[in-house]
Order: C-alpha cells, then structure tokens, then sequence
C-alpha cells in the first residue's frame, strides 16, 4: 500500500498556522505562478520561514538543514557536476566514507538521487550511499547567488526553477540499455536483492520505459512477463501497440524499480498492489497510476498516464454537432438532479465531467467533487481523495459535502447502492449532482441502478439525461483516401445515408499514414448517446421496463444511439467504418423495428433548418384534437345562420416537407403511425424543442423546467414550481 505523505498546506492548516480561507488563496496564486507554496505563503505575510522549515521537517520527516552554515568546498564542487546541481535543486553538503549528503528541495525526487549516486559511483570508481535533508527553495537560490555564482564567477548557466526530471529529446534506446545490463534471473524461492532495482542500467532502462510512452501519446504501459520474454506494449489512441520484446531476466529487477519509486511493498508478490508515481518528463509533470499483478510468469504492471497538457476540457472541444452541445447546456444549467455520464475504462467520462463542472465553474457557486484518485486539478472547485483504508468512503465524503454548503457536486463514480441512495437524495433536494457509470450505453444506466436496488420513481424523478460515451481514432486529414465502400459493408452496419443500389463515396484512413500522423489516424473523438429523460422514459422507469423498453421509448423521444453517432462521424469523414466496427457495432437495438430516429447535419452546415434534430417535434396534442372535434361536431349539428351546416376535416398528423429551392424536399419528421403503433401516445412533457420549431405559448409551460403543463395545475408535478395563475 503506497504511503500517503501529508501536504505542505494541510500540515499548516492542521497546526493553526493559516487559516483555509488563506490556504486555497495561496492555492489559487500557486497555479498562476511559479512559485512554491512556502514562498506564497511568506510573501503574504501569513506564515514565517521559521514555519515553513518547522513544516518541511514534519511533511518529509527528515532533517532540515539552514543553507548559512554549508560552505562549498572544492572537492564537493568537483564531485557534482553543476549543470545537476542546478536542474535538480541539490546542494551538497559532506562526503565521509562512501557516504554522501545532499540538501534537496524536494527529498522525495528518487530520480534526482539515482543521478547523484550514478554520476559520483562513476567519478570516484565505486558504489557510495546518498542521504537527503530537506531545504527551502528561496534557501536554495539564496545558496546559487552566495556561495556556487560566487565560486565560478565566469560561470553564465541560467537558472532554471522547477526539476527537469527525465528528458524527452533525447534518444531512449531500451535494447542499448538492456545490452548493458547483467541481471541473473531470481528464482522465485530465492530472497531478491534490492540492489538490482537501484542498479544504473534498471534506473535508465525504467526512465525509458515512462519517456518514450510520452513521446508516443500513449495512455496506458503494460508490462507483462511472458514465458520466455517481458513483452512491453503501450496503448496509443485506445489501441495496444507492442515495443521490441524485453529478456525474461530483468522482470523481478524491473518489476522493484517500479515498485521503490512508487512506495509499494517489493516483498510482496502475491498480492496485487497500487501505487501512484509522479515524474517530471520533458519539463512538465505527469501522474502515473500503477498496478501490479501477480500472474503464472510473474508480475503485470500496467500503467495509467495523467497528463494535465494533453487534457483539453470544455465542452466546444469535445463535441463538434451543435445540437448536441446545445442540449447538454441545457440539461448542465439546470438546478438540481442528477447527469449520469457512462461507459467503458478509458473512454472519456473523467474528461467528459471535468468538462460539465467547467460551465458551471464561476465564483457564485460551490462545487465539490469526491475522487478516487484525483486525475487532474481544477482551479476553484473543492476537490477530495477518497480513502478507503482509514475509512474515508465515498459515502462518508457526500455525507459531509452535504454540511458544506454545496451547488453542485461530482462522485467520481456511482459503485453501490449506498452511494446512488446518497446521490439521488441529494438530487432531490436541490444538489446538482454529476456521476459515472459502468455501462455499454444510456439505457443500461437504468437498469444498473434497477440491479443496484434503487425504486424507479427515484430513479425517474432525479435522473436528467444519461450521456454514454465511446472514444474511436479520428483520421489524419492530410492522408484519408475516399473509396467506394462495398454494399455488403453498407448492409452489415446499417448505413442510414445509403439507399440500396446508390453509389456512395466515404473516406477511410491510410495505413501506410504519413509524417504528421501514425498509420492513418490522429488522435481520439469522443462518441456520445445522449438520453433525455422525458414523460414517456419516466413511465417506462416506473414500471420497471426492461432495457429493451427504455432503449425504444429513447429512440422515439429522439436519441441517437452510439452506432448511428458513429455513422455520422463516418459520412462527415471524421473516422471510418473500421472504427465503427471496432468500437460501436453491436446489435442491440436491430430488433426495435423502424423507429425514425433524429440525425445531426454536418458540422460544417451553418444553418441546418430543414434537417432531422436532436429532439424531434412534439407529438401531435391528441387531448386537444379530441377537445376541438367535439366542439366542431357539435357546432355541425346545430344550423348555422345561412341553414348550411358548417364543414369540419380532421387534423393533419404529418408533418409536411420543406423545400430548400434546389427541387428536393429535406427530411422531416412524421408522428407515428397508429397503424403500427397501436393507439395514440400521449404528449411528450418535458422535452426540450429543437430550435425554429414552433412551441406552446408561455403559459402552457412551466416557468422552471419548461415541461408542459395543464391549465388546472396550480403546481409542477415534475419540479413542484409553482405555477402562474391562468387570467
């Protein structure tokens, strides 16, 4: 279990020194500049420098040496090259028998150690131990200025704040390292020797390993001992590519390098284990998540990468059809309820809800979130760690959000019913709540919360969208090629922009690629279904329906389900029907029979008036056709003041075509027949009109969540509002 070091801040915060409101403002300014925590923190006037090195003791629990008394000799000047000196913010302090300390910013930078130790191991010709204290930053530059600018006066290096960590523009050649090493393999009955994980070459081979998973994009390293070899393969735009194989002997060494550098136990090998690493690579930041597992050939190691830089948040980002983004807008401004983001590991729902709270993100509202881990840091939003092993649960974190005040909250995950029961009471009772799911689509959303033990009139009243999501790769547009795809092809996913005997033209990616992607494709895109709940999701919930039912009365209220998305994405040539294969194809839904289904125009339309929407038109208001052939009918069978009785024909139910002058007629959307569909369904109450279609007056609507109301109703049954008194 990976030993959870207490912050800077919270050391202060716990020991009376500042206060929280003074704390998350130096937090703020931290993120804006560079500079430390400590040096805010003093700038402010809020703490002393006596504090803060009092502080550091505690937080590294080591030693803190004061800069004045270390004096810079010759031999030690010599003994570390300068350039180290400077890039890892080290200074060091005295040489005695093979033993050598150095004062650190940052005692918990282990690669800055292995450089100490490897460059003064090969200078002096053997192996010497290294031991860290602790020194401020502002104690650290004061030093540079006084004692080693003053020693080589003619020296001009710039200072450069911040480690530099491992290097990205430099060559990382794994079978040159590997060619280097000499590990005899470790029987497994055998008691392993530490040293070999702290050898040169496992330290340069392990940096290799990180450095070149960033300079690939790749998300994910997997680490897997085979029974002959370590087959190495990193994950690049959601697919695994395979790196030349490693030799079998080094897997116990390289297995306890990463174990060391992310404290995890490196005894324990029969137990999984979790760890968290954070590494400075090419001059910024990264956050590793890693796990281990045992296995017949060994230990598995996989690695998540956060990297902040690649992370582009905002919702205009994400999504490129408008009226998809206009109505995810719509339901993330409402008050309260909950949005239930979906799908696989690795497709995008920590980004997607990162990107939810940023249009709600302004200093007029709370927003707290409860993560387990933390992936990224956001600027002005609460943000928890959950921790299970000292019993700080998810529920335990909601439970005292409840007590803080909050507008809006995100659970970084729905996993049990205590914590959906939490979630939904805080939705009814005017929270704003964002969560996740794992689920395939949006209506396997409802029936994860049904299987949870959750009643479905909570689960109908509190629930406003569900977005189920997938990511497939985007071609690289300076290499996509158009072909003519084959009818089978056509036929097997369904095409909807195809008639049968139509040639069509679409395009699909290079293989050979070219020097601005890698094999045809650049990058992800996002996938999305978005269900709203409206009147007819909401009796289907009540009931208990299947998924099946859900998925239908979704269809017929307008969703587009993740396959049909996909298509788009296919006719508009932003990915190709491999992607959809890969990522989309299933067949769920081939049995729902022909449900007209609302499809987005291009992106690149300005002005799609005439095309299908997101939200289809209302359902003809047959309550109010019956009203208005009763009054006709009876206004026929009374003689009209010529003795001629008046003429009455039946509402039209179609909708009628537009003509866009060009001499065709774009799509539109016709009711359901009552010919197929059974008797007549009632009005659609809740659902939002698309944009340019004609809508019910003011007073029809509630004022609130804008559902359709009835004249009589004095209160919204669907927000409890109020309503206007009809004059």
């Amino acid at each position: 279990m990976a030993l959870v070091r207490k912050r800077l801040g919270e050391i202060l915060l716990e020991a009376g020194m500042i206060s929280e409101d003074q704390l998350e403002e130096a937090l703020v300014q931290q993120k804006n500049t560079s500079k430390s925590l400590g040096q805010i923190l003093i700038e402010q006037n809020y703490v002393t420098e006596s504090n803060i090195k009092d502080a550091l003791e505690l937080q590294f629990g080591i030693s803190y040496v004061n800069v004045k008394t270390i004096k810079l000799t010759s031999d030690l000047l010599t003994m570390i090259p300068e350039n180290l000196i400077r890039q890892r913010q080290i200074i060091p302090i005295n040489f005695v028998n093979n033993n050598l300390t150095i004062a650190m910013v940052n005692p918990q930078d282990l690669p800055a150690i292995d450089d100490v130790r490897m460059s003064v191991s090969k200078k002096i010709g053997k192996s010497i131990s290294v031991r860290a204290v602790v020194i401020t930053e502002d104690d650290f530059y004061a030093f540079l200025n006084d004692q080693l600018d003053a020693a080589k006066p003619a020296a001009t290096t710039e200072v450069k704040k911040g480690p530099v960590g491992i290097a990205l523009d430099k060559d990382h050649d794994t079978d040159e390292i590997v060619g280097e090493m000499e590990v005899s393999e470790v029987d497994d009955d055998e008691e392993f020797d530490e040293s070999d994980a702290d050898a040169a070459p496992i330290v340069r081979l392990a940096n290799a390993i990180l450095a070149n998973a960033l300079k690939k994009k790749a998300s994910d390293i997997h680490i897997e001992p085979q029974e002959h070899e370590l087959r190495l393969r990193y994950r690049i735009d959601g697919v695994l590519h395979s790196e030349p194989h490693l030799p079998k002997r080094i897997a116990n060494a390289l297995a306890s390098r990463f174990k060391i550098i992310t404290n995890l136990n490196i005894a324990e090998k029969r137990l999984p284990q979790d760890g968290r690493l954070r590494r400075r690579i090419g001059g910024r930041n990264i956050d590793f998540r890693v796990s281990t597992l045992p296995s017949k050939h060994g230990e598995k190691i996989v690695m998540r990468i956060l990297d902040n830089s690649n992370t582009s948040l905002g919702l205009e980002k994400l999504m490129i059809y408008p009226e998809l983004l206009k109505a995810i807008r719509e339901f993330v401004q409402r008050p309260y309820g909950i949005i239930f983001v979906t799908g696989p590991t690795g497709s995008g729902k920590t980004t997607s809800l990162y990107s939810i709270l940023a249009e709600r993100n302004t200093p007029d509202v709370n927003i707290s979130t409860a993560e387990d881990p933390i992936e990224y840091d956001l600027a002005g939003i609460t943000q928890s760690q959950a921790q299970p092993e000292i019993g700080l649960t998810f529920a335990r974190i909601l439970k005292a959000f409840l007590r803080q005040d909050p507008d809006i909250m995100l659970i970084g995950e729905t996993r049990d019913k205590e914590l959906a029961h939490i979630a939904i009471e805080s939705a009814l009772t005017g929270h704003l709540v964002f969560t996740s799911l794992h689920t395939n689509d949006a209506p396997g959303a409802i029936t994860r919360l049904q299987e949870m033990g959750i009643d479905g009139f909570l689960i109908s009243s509190s629930t406003i969208c569900v977005l189920a999501q997938r990511l497939v790769r985007r071609m690289c547009p300076e290499c996509r090629v158009l072909y003519e795809p084959d009818e089978a092809l056509l036929y097997y996913v369904g095409y909807p922009f195809w008639k049968p005997g139509e040639k069509i033209q679409v395009y699909k990616h290079n293989e050979e690629g070219c020097e601005k992607c890698s094999g045809g494709y650049k990058g992800r895109m996002g996938v999305y279904e978005l269900m709203a709940i409206n009147d007819d999701l909401r009796e289907a919930i009540n009931k208990d329906a299947v998924k099946s039912i859900i998925r239908q009365a979704a269809k017929r209220s307008g969703m587009v389900p993740l396959k049909e998305y996909s298509l788009m994405l296919v006719r508009d040539g932003f990915t190709d029907f491999d992607e959809v294969l890969r990522v989309t194809m299933t067949d769920e839904g081939s049995e729902d029979g022909d449900i007209e289904m609302g499809f987005f125009p291009p992106p690149e339309v300005p002005e799609p008036r005439e095309l299908i929407r997101l939200i289809p038109p209302r359902k003809p208001d047959y309550r109010a056709q019956a009203k208005q052939q009763a009054a006709a009918s009876k206004q026929a069978s009374s003689p009209s003041p010529s003795g001629s009785s008046l003429e009455t024909s039946s509402p039209q139910h179609s909708a009628p075509a537009v003509s866009d002058g060009s001499g065709s007629e774009a799509i539109a959307i016709a009711p359901p027949s009552d010919k197929k569909k059974g008797p007549p369904q009632p009005k659609i109450r809740g659902a939002l009109p698309a944009a340019g279609q004609s809508t019910a007056s003011a007073s029809d609507r509630c004022p609130s969540c804008l559902a359709t109301v009835e004249e009589e109703w004095d209160t919204c049954p669907y927000c409890f509002t109020t309503l206007k008194q009809k004059a």
